[in-house]
C-alpha cells in the first residue's frame, strides 16, 4: 500500500472519530433521519395547599399531586404529601403543603419529546390521588421554563349547594353559581379557573334538567349560611 493511500485512510478514520454518530449515519445513509431528544430546560415549580372535600391534606397522609400532559405516557411531575418540604421555603418546617416540580424541555426541529416531560407552552393537567385510588383532575397550567407559581388545589365533588365543600353556603358559592348560570336549556359554560361544566351541574342543577338557571337559585338561597 502506498503512503498516499495510508494517509487517506488515516484521514477518513480521523473524520469518523470526530463526527457524531448522527453525522456518520447521514453520510453513509443519506435518507436516514436522526431524531434528537428534548433539550432540558429549568423546570416549573408549583406549590400550595391541598384541600380534599373541605379538609386540608396533611403531611404524612396518602395524598399525591400528579402532573400529566395529554399524549405523554408518564407523569411529568409528582409529589406525595411530605416528600420534600422546604425547597422553596414555602413548605419549610414540614408545613402542610405540596411542592411539585414539573420537568420541562424544548425541541429542535425534528426532535422527539421525552416520555416524562412537558414542552414549553403545553397544557399540564394536575390531578390528586388519594390512598392509591384514581387520579382526579383539579387544575391545569401552561408549562414554562424557570417559573415558580403558587396554586392551591381543591378536590371537591361539589355536593349541592356547597360548591367548594367547606361546610357552608356563602358568597363564594353564589359567585360560582353566577358563573355556571347559562339560562334554561343551555349547558353551563363556566369561566372561573378550575370550574367545569360537570361541576356546575353536580353542585347547582337542583331540578336535574341539565342546565343551571334561576329555577336552581331558590335552593341555594334557602341554604345560605354565610362563611
Amino acid at each position: 500500500m502506498t503512503e498516499e493511500k495510508r494517509s487517506n485512510r488515516r484521514h477518513i478514520a480521523s473524520c469518523f472519530t470526530t463526527w457524531s454518530m448522527g453525522t456518520v449515519l447521514s453520510v453513509l445513509f443519506p435518507n436516514y433521519v436522526v431524531a434528537s431528544a428534548g433539550i432540558p430546560e429549568a423546570g416549573l415549580v408549583l406549590y400550595g395547599s391541598v384541600t380534599v372535600e373541605g379538609q386540608p391534606a396533611r403531611v404524612g397522609e396518602d395524598v399525591a399531586v400528579i402532573a400529566r400532559v395529554d399524549g405523554v405516557p408518564n407523569p411529568v411531575g409528582s409529589y406525595h404529601m411530605g416528600d420534600n418540604p422546604g425547597a422553596t421555603g414555602v413548605c419549610a418546617g414540614g408545613a402542610d403543603c405540596y411542592e411539585l416540580r414539573i420537568k420541562v424541555e424544548s425541541l429542535e426541529p425534528g426532535g422527539t419529546q421525552s416520555d416524562d416531560a412537558a414542552l414549553i407552552g403545553q397544557t399540564v393537567k394536575i390531578y390528586i390521588q388519594q390512598d392509591g385510588g384514581p387520579e382526579e383532575y383539579v387544575a391545569e397550567v401552561v408549562a414554562n421554563r424557570a417559573a415558580i407559581m403558587e396554586l392551591n388545589l381543591n378536590l371537591c365533588h361539589h355536593t349541592q349547594p356547597d360548591y367548594d365543600c367547606d361546610g357552608d353556603v356563602d358568597l363564594t358559592d353564589f359567585t360560582t353559581f353566577a358563573d355556571c348560570n347559562a339560562g334554561p336549556d343551555q349547558p353551563p359554560a363556566p369561566t372561573l379557573p378550575g370550574v367545569a361544566t360537570a361541576d356546575c351541574l353536580s353542585a347547582f342543577d337542583d331540578d336535574s334538567d341539565g342546565d343551571v338557571d334561576m329555577l336552581d337559585l331558590q335552593p341555594l338561597q334557602a341554604a345560605f349560611t354565610g362563611p
